[in-house]
């Protein structure tokens, strides 16, 4: 993965938890199992990379350059 693709997969990643945490939180009469991706809680992906560098997470997953 380029810098420049990392760069913008960062910023996405960053919009997308400003505009969660601008969001009212869901009473527990209105969340059901269609609101969180089983995925999700399986892997807790989410919760392990909060308040790490992701730019550092993407590149210790990059597929190796030749060379």
């Amino acid at each position: 993965m380029c810098i420049s693709s990392a760069l913008g997969v960062a910023d996405y990643i960053q919009a997308m938890r400003q505009e969660l945490n601008t969001r009212p939180p869901l009473t527990s009469s209105e969340v059901d199992h269609r609101h969180i991706s089983p995925w999700h809680i399986t892997t807790r992906w989410h919760s392990y990379l909060d308040g790490h560098d992701v730019l550092e997470a993407l590149a210790l997953i990059a597929i190796p350059k030749e060379g």
